[in-house]
């Protein structure tokens, strides 16, 4: 029935499907009921209210998005520290090139994160000519010189930091809703030297956003390679031409 509702799209994702069942919840009871055995007089109570899916509901994930937000801000305080960061075991020289790769795409979509310029150009490198030899995944791929180039300090931080816990974490093969907060608890300590401006509280906002953002967007390539591997994508075409077909 939902799948009816949605026109073309019939595989809609998890938000239509549960934007298409309060609509149909909504819409069915309020209908005048021309036929069938129910008397024109009789109550007719909807199943959900306005009130209760829509302000309600808001005002409830609002609380929970802000309370997320202030859990993620106190344990990336709590792991920073002003101490230079040491090196230790992080990436292989090929995985390096990928993650820098990526940590110039977290740089690119820093300036939805923060206003304040002094942050932002914290966690860019400006001397382009210089760049090390990590970047050359990215100078490869820069055809028109529009690509980000991560600072050091940021790309230390990713490398050495973020991703050896979030590939421990992925080789558990255990995938779940607090997967990310269980990431940043389990980081090691770090320097947040050189990283964002002289402000208070303001490189402990922007760590706050820029590392569950990376870590958000190495889990989707992640879980993408492993549908392709499964071979998921190819399966879910097949199935729904095959569904069309049926339908005819």
């Amino acid at each position: 029935m939902v799948r009816g509702a949605g026109g073309h799209e019939d595989h809609p994702t998890v938000s239509n499907f549960i934007q298409l069942y309060r609509i149909l919840s909504l819409y069915t009871p309020v209908k005048k009921i021309t036929k069938g055995n129910v008397a024109s007089d009789e109550n007719e109570t909807l199943l959900v209210s306005f009130q209760d899916s829509l302000k309600t509901h808001a005002k409830e994930v609002g609380k929970r998005k802000l309370e997320w937000k202030d859990e993620i801000h106190n344990i990336i305080k709590g792991k920073a520290s002003e101490a230079v960061q040491a090196s230790s075991e992080g990436c292989s020289s090929l995985d390096a090139n990928i993650v820098y790769h990526l940590s110039g795409y977290v740089v690119f979509k820093s300036k939805n994160f923060s206003s304040c310029q002094n942050c932002l150009t914290s966690i860019e490198t400006s001397n382009l000519k210089n760049l090390p030899a990590v970047a050359d995944l990215s100078k490869i791929m820069d055809y028109g010189c529009v690509l980000k180039y991560p600072s050091l300090p940021l790309f230390k931080l990713i490398c050495f930091v973020v991703e050896p816990a979030l590939v421990k974490m992925i080789e558990k093969k255990s995938m779940y809703g607090d997967m990310v907060k269980n990431i940043l608890t389990s980081l090691d300590s770090f320097s947040v030297k050189d990283i964002g401006c002289e402000l208070d509280d303001h490189k402990f906002e922007l760590l706050s956003k820029v590392i569950p953002f990376y870590i958000v967007t190495r889990l989707y390539f992640y879980v993408r390679s492993v549908r392709n591997d499964l071979g998921h994508g190819k399966a879910t075409k097949k199935n729904r031409k095959l569904a069309k077909l049926q339908a005819r």
